[in-house]
This record gives structure tokens, C-alpha cells and sequence, in this order.
């Protein structure tokens, strides 16, 4: 590469100009071209991720700028996850399916496991000088409600993933898709990722402190403790400003546990909206091609909350 394209794009502001100028499939193309392109771009790849599996790879949506690329790709192979986990800390939107919940958890604790080994390693080191006995590394923990790694299916690889620590905003659609067998990622069955998603979802917000908005459809609550355990999460989210929840749960538990995450709104929200189905109701699947599956009747929602800015303190 010459000297003049070199210094180009040694200036920030016309690199951030370029930037908004192109689509994601043209920096994608780019970034292929030299190493100096992919050391500038490759990050802009990551910032807004749409990682549905239940839809098809589609065109960008309109205007230069617009981040609804559906990125099916990132997780269709070992390598294309590796690139996911060196640039998880620029992803800053997330919207995905219960699908990939499952396989984010066991990704991020199969890298907690490589540091913690790591940290270990470090320990065994520092611990045969007696001066840097004070210094010795923290070994990393989890939680004990946090659920073992699960067994892979067939043709499905964990690979370890780095948490997303600037995520800030995250949507997740909790509805099993029939269709989800053909994933080369899919960690669990439908039943087991359902019954899993609360603490797999929980874990995975305490690793994402900057998040401002989270959107969960049709979350599954089985029981009170679940209840108390997304409250308390929320509770730890000192940065979160917009949440908007349809809770799939039974009606004593959600009638208890509603208050529950109310009062544990952090000081920073701004805009509320809970809705609750009933878990005696059949779940309906993504995919589905009865209509009876995506028919929602009144009865299904048991409460509608929405604060906006100044209106908690009211409540």
C-alpha cells in the first residue's frame, strides 16, 4: 500500500467518514483486502449484531449506516466465532434467539475456565517466590445457581468466548423455533434451553455492566427464586434506562414476583413496560405455520406496566 493511502488513514475523521459511507458487506469486503484495512474496519463488523436463527441471511436494511444485517454467519463456523471473541468487546448491540443464548453461556464458561486455568498456572509460578505471596491472582469463581456446561450435541463445537463487557443494548427472543435442529451451534433441545434460559440470560447480564435496554420476548419463569434472581440482576444494572419484558410465567408467580422486579428497578431507568402471559397457555414457536400459535388473546397479559422519565418515584 502506498505512502498517500497510508496517511489517509492515519486521520481519524476521515476514516470515521468513510466508515459512514459504507455497508456492512462493503467493510466486510474491504477488510479482506490488506491488514491495514482489517486493523481499522474489522471492529465496525461487530458494533451491531443481529445473530437471529431464525431467519435467513438478508440484504441491509435502508440508508448506508443501517446495522440490521442479518449476521447468521458469525456463528457458522470455528473461525468466525474466534473472530467474534477477539472483538467482543466492540459489540455494543446484540438481538438474538434462545438459540444462542445457550450456546453465548457455554462459551463464556468454557473462556472462564481457560483463565481460570491460566490464573492458576500464574499462581503456581508466583507461589514458589515467598515475596510475591501477596500478589498471588485471584482465582476466578462463578456463582453456585449458575448451571454446569452442557454436553455439545452432535457436530456442535464450543468455542471460548470472551464476555461482551460494553454491551449495551440486548434483545432476546425466547421462543423455541421447530426448525432449530439444523444449527451447527444448537447446544440444547428446546425443553432444556427453556428451562435453562433464566439463569443462562442472568450470568450473561452480570458480565455486560454498561447495558442501557434490554428487550426479552416470551421469557420463561418457572418459579419465585427465578423471579427474585432476574430482579436482582436488574437490581446490579446501574446504567439500564429501558427495559421491556413480555414474562412467560404461572399467574401466582407472576402476580408475587412483579413487585419484585419493580422495586428493583436501578435509579437510572427511565422507561418500563411488563407484560405477562400465562405459562398455562402453549408457548407458540417461531416458524410455525399454525396461525393458532401467534394468536395472543387478552387473557394472556396479566399486567402493563410503563414509567417514563420522572414517573417511578410516583409508582
Amino acid at each position: 500500500m502506498n505512502s498517500v493511502t497510508t496517511q489517509f488513514f492515519d486521520l481519524p475523521e476521515l476514516t470515521h467518514t468513510l466508515e459512514s459511507l459504507l455497508t456492512k458487506s462493503d467493510v466486510a469486503s474491504l477488510v479482506r483486502t490488506c491488514r491495514l484495512f482489517k486493523v481499522l474496519f474489522e471492529s465496525w463488523l461487530y458494533r451491531d449484531l443481529t445473530l437471529s436463527s431464525s431467519r435467513k441471511l438478508g440484504p441491509p436494511a435502508a440508508g448506508p449506516r443501517a446495522s440490521s444485517v442479518k449476521y447468521l454467519g458469525v456463528l457458522g463456523s470455528t473461525r468466525s466465532v474466534r473472530a467474534l471473541s477477539r472483538n467482543a468487546h466492540h459489540v455494543r448491540t446484540l438481538s438474538c434467539d434462545i438459540e444462542e443464548i445457550a450456546y453465548f453461556f457455554n462459551c463464556l464458561l468454557r473462556h472462564q475456565e481457560r483463565s481460570a486455568d491460566a490464573a492458576n498456572s500464574n499462581a503456581s509460578f508466583f507461589a514458589t517466590d515467598q515475596l510475591a505471596s501477596s500478589t498471588l491472582p485471584t482465582p476466578l469463581t462463578r456463582p453456585s445457581w449458575i448451571p454446569a456446561p452442557n454436553v455439545p450435541l452432535p457436530h456442535c463445537r464450543v468455542i471460548p468466548l470472551a464476555p461482551m463487557h460494553h454491551l449495551t443494548h440486548l434483545k432476546v427472543n425466547f421462543m423455541p423455533w421447530r426448525a432449530s435442529e439444523a444449527l451447527r451451534y444448537r447446544m440444547l433441545t428446546s425443553e432444556a434451553a427453556t428451562r435453562l434460559s433464566v439463569r443462562h440470560i442472568c450470568w450473561i447480564l452480570q458480565q455486560s455492566p454498561h447495558l442501557t435496554s434490554l428487550n426479552f420476548e416470551r421469557i420463561p419463569i418457572a418459579s419465585h427464586d427465578e423471579m427474585q434472581l432476574l430482579a436482582a440482576t436488574i437490581q446490579s444494572l446501574l446504567r439500564l434506562e429501558k427495559i421491556e419484558f413480555v414474562l412467560h410465567a404461572e399467574e401466582k408467580v407472576w402476580l408475587e414476583g412483579f413487585y419484585k422486579i419493580v422495586f428493583a428497578l436501578p435509579p437510572s431507568i427511565k422507561e418500563c413496560k411488563l407484560l405477562g402471559q400465562d405459562a398455562n397457555l402453549p408457548r407458540p414457536y417461531r416458524g410455525s405455520k399454525d396461525p393458532r400459535d401467534y394468536k395472543q388473546s387478552e387473557d394472556d397479559v396479566e399486567s402493563d406496566l410503563e414509567l417514563e422519565d420522572g414517573e417511578r418515584s410516583h409508582q
